[in-house]
């Protein structure tokens, strides 16, 4: 057993805060607040889920709701930038753990043609508020400091997602598109053990930008 089986894409349904007898609790989140899910199979029938946030973001990276505020961010040579935040849920419902790490790099990533349209990924620290699911850029502040001091930096984390255990993280864009013609969406797939970032802009296409790897590791007896 190395990979799992097709990913099933399907409307989210309400996750249960109860898991069967035995079986740690799962965070409950409002199918509203899901954008996509996908569900891969492994050979004893068992499930890894990957839920998806919509984007938030587009205006004044500072979480101010104050509509004469400057939208995005600039970079130390003047070039501009909108932003997007978008969270991830990992659920293992398998028997066994999961490696499970993610790399971006340092450049920016081509999504279309260069030089126009491109983008930078970042992990943010922050741990996931359930409690502010409805707040302006998920309640997450400081990005205007975090931006200026992780701009040329690569980021990344490695971890083990146990048995009916969850992980949630952050994922921020910064996006140069002078001629972006419609909105974007992103989602974190999975390919064999490959996890990429699937991003699609209404006019320009989709970009599948491979970020990492969740791997089956099979417990010692």
């Amino acid at each position: 057993f190395s990979s799992f089986g097709q990913s099933d894409k399907s409307t989210p349904d309400t996750v249960d805060s109860t898991k069967n007898k035995g079986q740690k609790t799962q965070t409950y989140i409002p199918n509203s607040f899901i954008e996509s899910e996908f569900k891969y199979t492994d050979s004893a029938g068992k499930e890894v889920i990957i839920q998806n946030s919509g984007a938030r973001g587009g205006g004044n990276i500072d979480g101010d709701r104050d509509p004469n505020a400057v939208r995005g961010y600039d970079d130390s040579t003047g070039t501009h930038y909108g932003h997007g935040i978008f969270w991830t849920r990992i659920i293992n419902e398998t028997n066994s753990p999961l490696e499970f790490s993610i790399n971006f790099p340092a450049d920016s990533l081509s999504i279309s043609p260069p030089p126009d349209n491109y983008l930078k990924l970042f992990l943010l620290p922050d741990a996931m508020r359930v409690d502010k699911l409805s707040s302006y850029n998920y309640g997450i502040t400081g990005l205007r400091s975090f931006f200026d001091n992780n701009f040329d930096k690569p980021t990344g984390l490695q971890t083990k997602i146990n048995p009916n255990e969850e992980y949630f993280f952050y994922i921020t864009t910064l996006i140069h598109m002078p001629d972006q013609r419609g909105p974007i969406t992103a989602e974190v797939v999975l390919e064999e053990q490959n996890l990429f970032y699937k991003v699609s802009v209404t006019g320009i296409g989709t970009k599948l930008i491979p970020i990492g790897q969740l791997v089956f590791k099979k417990s010692k007896q």
